[in-house]
């Protein structure tokens, strides 16, 4: 995730994008709804550990990337 002041949500649409998923296909890889990854798109909910670990699989965060997605 970028160190600058880009919201979590963002940065997971923007991620999404570029790998050219869409909300669905993403929400199918982690095992949530949809709604759910509208929120945390919307910054409006946070993921647990568990999901913020299946977000980053199904995102493809690189493993030096992933202890600051995680946090």
């Amino acid at each position: 995730m970028d160190e600058t002041t880009t919201s979590f949500g963002y940065w997971v649409r923007r991620q999404r994008r570029a790998l050219d998923l869409t909300q669905r296909a993403l929400a199918d890889c982690v095992g949530c709804a949809t709604a759910t990854i509208k929120k945390l798109e919307a910054d409006e909910r946070r993921p647990s550990r568990q999901m913020a670990e299946r977000l980053a699989v199904c995102l493809r965060i690189a493993d030096d990337q992933r202890n600051n997605f995680l946090l």
